[in-house]
């Protein structure tokens, strides 16, 4: 649905110097009335929950020695100088194993339910707490995660991610009619009334039962969580007042509500946003970041608090305009396409790599080669989807190539 910006300005300048509007103003006005948001304060940006997940094969050594320390009594995990509370799951969770290190933030998932050690699967999935998001540098996070990786995966591959996007505002209250004025795609919405008996279950959504209307959820978690709540209280419930007075700095006011808006994007929701957005490389944090500003963005036009019929609510138009999270939005077109049939590309996608063997071989062109033209060629994506389908991690698939080269160059006429 299409709907209008407030123009934006600094109203004394605009009244008395006749300055031009200001993209970037405080005062927000439409013709028939102006919105002074002078004393809307964003305490912070930040990214709260990060999950990596991995494929490959398990290190079955690493799977041994993780269930000896369960069998011995013991509940402590101890391998490269890092030390792990380890506990099994049930089935629900997906995983065996769950190893966790609060002191560092991080908790690993381990040999997925569903696929034997040495099947190639999505035996990984690493969660990493906001504490150690905001103090670690995006590159030095993912290789920490990569690493972990590395430690518990043969031929291991980052394969998908979830992340979610918080905004910490003082200055601003949630409207008693905001459900009503809210306009968005999906219908579960819920309410809860307080945060006495606020508990988290992982890290995906918060639940309150009593109380004053302080959280507001839309959508599945599952999906595209929008949620609504109030921080200041959370997080004495988590025991986190000193990291976020710290996170909030000078600007936070004690005696006053902050609110936290938050976008929660599920692995398979990022994995449709890779699907259908040109330019969007999502399977690792590290990717992510280049577009966690339009990712934001989208969420809010996702879960759009309207002002009028007309005219957006001016507190959602300076969200959209005036948060940035580590990079400026690339002005991306953001599109969810979910994954295609892959019997339906399959055929295609084994011509085309037949053909390139071919042309390889009658050209005299090296392996190595043939592999870096096809990590460089545009298709590349559609070539990784097509042997993850199979079961394949990258390393799989250099061996099944190299068989073919190697059987194209025997038999082939074209080689004689």
């Amino acid at each position: 649905m299409a709907y209008t910006k407030w123009n934006r300005c600094d109203l004394t300048q605009r009244i008395y110097r006749d300055i031009p509007f200001d993209p970037k103003g405080a005062w927000f006005e439409n013709g028939n009335g102006i919105r002074d948001l002078s004393g809307v304060r964003i305490l912070a940006e930040s990214v709260d929950t990060v999950r990596q997940m991995y494929r490959g094969k398990i290190r079955e050594s690493r799977l041994a020695e993780i269930q000896a320390v369960i069998d011995s009594g013991d509940c402590y995990y101890r391998h490269g100088g890092w030390e792990w509370h380890v506990a099994k799951m049930g089935k629900k969770s997906g995983y065996l194993y769950k190893l966790q290190n609060n002191q560092w933030g991080y908790i690993i998932l381990l040999k997925s339910f569903y696929k034997k050690p040495d099947e190639v699967g999505t035996h990984l999935k690493i969660e990493v707490a906001p504490t150690r998001i905001a103090q670690t540098f995006v590159g030095e996070l993912q290789g920490f995660l990569d690493s972990f990786a590395y430690t518990f995966l043969l031929n291991h591959e980052p394969c998908e991610c979830a992340i979610h996007l918080a905004v910490d505002i003082q200055g601003w209250d949630l409207p008693e009619d905001f459900e009503k004025r809210l306009k968005r795609q999906g219908s579960l919405q819920r309410t809860f009334n307080g945060i006495q008996e606020l508990e988290y279950q992982g890290l995906d959504n918060v639940c309150a039962t009593y109380g004053k209307r302080e959280t507001v959820m839309f959508g599945k978690a599952s999906g595209l969580q929008f949620t609504v709540y109030r921080k200041d209280l959370e997080m004495v419930k988590s025991d986190k007042v000193d990291f976020y007075r710290q996170l909030w700095g000078e600007m936070y006011e004690a005696d006053k509500p902050v609110w936290r808006i938050e976008a929660r994007f599920h692995h398979s929701v990022m994995r449709e946003i890779g699907n259908g957005t040109d330019g969007a490389r999502v399977r690792t944090y590290y990717q992510a970041t280049d577009i966690l500003t339009d990712l934001w963005r989208y969420a809010l036009e996702r879960n759009r608090l309207m002002d009028s019929v007309r005219f957006i609510d001016p507190m959602w138009q300076l969200l959209m305009e005036d948060v940035e999270f580590i990079k400026s939005a690339q002005g991306l077109n953001i599109k969810r396409v979910k994954k295609q049939d892959a019997a339906a590309i399959e055929k295609n996608i084994g011509l085309m790599l037949g053909n390139a063997i071919t042309v390889a071989v009658r050209r005299g062109v090296t392996f190595e080669q043939l592999i870096i033209s096809l990590r460089n060629f545009a298709l590349w994506e559609d070539i990784e989807g097509w042997y993850l389908s199979k079961d394949m991690t990258f390393n799989d698939f250099v061996i099944w190539l190299r068989k073919k080269v190697h059987e194209r160059r025997m038999t082939s006429k074209v080689a004689a």
